[in-house]
């Protein structure tokens, strides 16, 4: 085999470990972020601790449980709760309720409304 054609394949293989390595690492964090976690019922107190991914936080309750709790609706195609929907999270928003009280939050989900609203037919 000639010497590029190996140092090429060398390099493919050292690309795919590492890819595997931070893959595993990734998800390695996401599962001890979602481990032992708690559940959360209508009206629980919560404060909001970190941003696990795109749409999905750490609550802690008040008596210091944690859950992971997807936060965000795609809201580009319409269901029926839709009106409603749209009105309670514009009400939380302007009293800032909810994660509309997390700064970093708010700013990743206009940015995704913002994203959903340029993708949708």
């Amino acid at each position: 085999m000639a010497r590029g054609t190996w140092l090429f394949w060398a390099l493919i293989a050292v690309l795919l470990g590492a890819s595997a390595f931070f893959a595993l690492g990734a998800e390695r964090q996401r599962k001890a972020a979602l481990a032992g976690q708690a559940s959360l019922r209508s009206g629980d107190v919560v404060r909001f601790v970190s941003v696990i991914d795109g749409d999905a936080v750490v609550a802690v309750r008040e008596d210091g449980e944690q859950a992971a709790v997807r936060v965000l609706a795609y809201t580009a195609y319409p269901f029926p709760a839709l009106p409603m929907y749209l009105q309670a999270q514009e009400q939380a928003r302007a009293e800032r309720a909810g994660l509309w009280s997390n700064p970093e939050v708010v700013a990743r989900a206009d940015a995704l409304l913002a994203e959903w609203r340029g993708a949708s037919p």
